[in-house]
């Protein structure tokens, strides 16, 4: 399933080669149109707010495939439920916080799939998490995801 973008044609006519954009790399940018419209018109987003900022480690190594913490929120849900973040230290070395592995249970590797699941939750509602540290050891936390303060 796509969204068609070109069309290359002999005739002229809307027969030929087609070229589309997958529909799940514009889910996304259509929900984000969304959320804004509302806001534009008025209407109050319920999106839930968990007060974290996300880094992707990339390469072949252990740490990729890890939705890291980058930053926490004072004062967050995440900050609440005692999620750590990944911090740069004075002396150059990492010191690594938690990965978001998986929400209400569904394993999340990417970035988009983490904004997917997070994405339709609504203000108020609590959401599992899956966090995973630097040594592979898991935990479970419960967050009630409340309005990102103005």
């Amino acid at each position: 399933m796509g969204i068609n973008t070109a069309i290359i044609t002999t005739s002229g006519s809307n027969a030929g080669i087609g070229f589309a954009i997958p529909a799940d790399q514009l889910r996304p940018i259509v929900d984000r149109i969304i959320r804004e419209d509302r806001i534009g018109t008025g209407e109050k987003p319920d999106q839930g707010w968990l007060g974290v900022s996300i880094v992707k480690q990339s390469g072949n190594s252990t740490l990729s495939n890890r939705n890291w913490v980058a930053s926490v929120e004072t004062d967050s849900p995440a900050d609440q439920a005692g999620i750590l973040e990944t911090k740069v230290l004075e002396s150059g070395s990492i010191e690594w916080g938690d990965a978001i592995v998986a929400v209400g249970g569904n394993e999340v590797a990417t970035f988009l799939e983490l904004q997917q699941q997070l994405g339709d939750r609504i203000k108020g509602e609590q959401v599992t998490l899956t966090l995973e540290n630097i040594a592979g050891e898991r935990r479970v936390v419960y967050v009630t995801l409340t309005e990102k303060p103005a």
